[in-house]
């Protein structure tokens, strides 16, 4: 299959969004949380129709801001987007979609979803069509909206809400485009109540206020807890303390509660680990909503890691310390690691922390600089689409210089980048980091213009 695609027609439905007096706000993704009732607006807020060719035949794939695509390979590429919504924590819900308003496409040939595998065009795949469903006049999808259960993110249970803009009659080529409707959230029942702190955090509020459509700050300062940090420490810790106790010090000096305990304490093991972390979380007066584990995944100071077996891989990570409460991916800590193999690498990190944030490098315009770097050589094209996702967010925040890597080579453009300063540095791709290595770092010339 020869695969290559182009936009050739732009169509925009750029809405104006007036807030009705009983919606609290609207995301950029379109959903708005009306108050005193369980119910969500959407707006289509823009979208278009972009050609795709396959095999010589043009087919339509809508875009929308923010959306995400959730379909089997074969079926309608249709977008989807999602929120969250604050709940209560002893309750399960169903929801019921109203379609208030949409406008139709004729003749239109929506694009099957096809391998997310990275092509080019000498290579030939096989072209991928869910024949029964193409020859068949039923709508697609089914359900127009799906509803998880509920969940915990640090301390608001939330339900995540997936709503379907497009409808497609496949066998009349017919799209319904959906600009505005109304998802109810409908009680279904009891289920056992939550653990949840009792007091919000101001370090996660930023993040429920970007994606969970409902949530609105207190207007109490006693409703939050003072601001907690722990650091997990290797067993072999006493030599360290010198240089910690520098960070630990400016820490307190921020503000935060600042708690440390050695692995020789916890446990070695990740579960042991993850059980200390789960405790201070369910039981501290301030739970730590930072957790900073002090050493690498092995060496001489060592702090064990997880291995994902999602795949064959086996991959390496740290996310499964912050899912602490309700089965789901959502964090209840923010999770970081220092890793280091020697005092004077340990000293130089906390150095350039301290210095970045007690003396910021102010003489030149990087606040709003980033690189975007996606590798699909053997990771596929969902590298580069996960960058361009964030891209997109970055420059909706007002990042005005974000940079993109897509092609090699990659170790001389990223150094490039980073040495001109950058506030956020994004990798993806596989093992190796595309031949980015130690010695490239050492041979950064950034100061102390460091990147996330």
């Amino acid at each position: 299959m020869s695969y290559k695609s182009k936009i050739v027609v732009l169509v925009s439905s750029l809405l104006v969004v007036c807030f009705a007096e009983d919606e609290l706000k609207r995301l950029r993704n379109g959903f708005a949380a009306q108050v005193n009732n369980e119910k969500i607006s959407y707006v289509l807020m823009d979208y278009e129709l972009q050609d795709i060719i396959i095999n010589g035949q043009t087919f339509k794939k809508p875009i929308i801001p923010f959306g995400g695509l959730n379909a089997e390979e074969g079926d309608p590429v249709l977008p989807t987007v999602t929120t969250f919504y604050q709940v209560a924590p002893n309750k399960s819900y169903s929801i019921e979609v109203s379609i208030q308003s949409s406008e139709f496409v004729e003749n239109i040939d929506i694009a099957p979803h096809q391998a997310w595998d990275p092509v080019t065009d000498e290579i030939t795949l096989p072209f991928k069509r869910n024949i029964d469903l193409y020859t068949s006049d039923e709508p697609y999808p089914q359900k127009q909206a799906s509803i998880s259960q509920t969940i915990v993110f640090r301390d608001l249970p939330v339900v995540k809400v997936a709503f379907m803009p497009f409808r497609y009659h496949p066998l009349s080529r017919q799209l319904e485009i959906i600009t505005s409707a109304d998802i109810d959230l409908v009680e279904t029942g009891n289920i056992e109540p939550l653990q949840i702190p009792s007091r919000r955090s101001r370090v996660f509020e930023p993040l429920y206020e970007s994606i969970v459509v409902n949530y609105s700050r207190s207007t109490n300062d006693e409703d939050y807890q003072t601001p907690s940090i722990l650091y997990i420490l290797p067993s072999n810790s006493s030599n360290l303390m010198a240089n910690l106790d520098i960070l630990f010090e400016w820490r307190h000096k921020s503000g935060y509660v600042v708690n440390y305990v050695s692995t020789s304490t916890t446990g070695s093991s990740a579960s042991s680990i993850k059980n200390y972390i789960s405790n201070a979380y369910g039981s501290w007066t301030d739970p730590p909503e930072y957790v900073a584990l002090v050493g690498d995944a092995s060496g001489s100071y060592s702090i064990p890691t997880y291995f994902e077996n999602y795949s064959s891989y086996n991959g390496e990570g740290d996310h499964p310390y912050s899912q602490l409460v309700g089965g789901d991916i959502l964090p209840e800590v923010i999770l970081g690691r220092l890793s280091f193999s020697s005092t004077t690498e340990l000293a130089t990190i906390i150095n350039k922390t301290v210095q970045y944030e007690t003396n910021p490098y102010v003489s030149q315009n990087w606040f709003h600089s980033a690189s975007m770097v996606g590798d699909p050589s053997s990771s596929g094209i969902s590298t580069i689409i996960t960058c361009e996702n964030i891209r997109e967010i970055m420059e909706f925040q007002g990042y005005d210089d974000v940079r993109t890597i897509y092609n090699s080579p990659f170790p001389s453009q990223m150094v490039s980048d980073l040495n001109a300063g950058l506030t956020f540095f994004n990798y993806r791709g596989y093992w190796g980091v595309s031949g980015f290595g130690n010695g490239n770092i050492n041979s950064l010339s950034n100061g102390f213009k460091l990147p996330v």
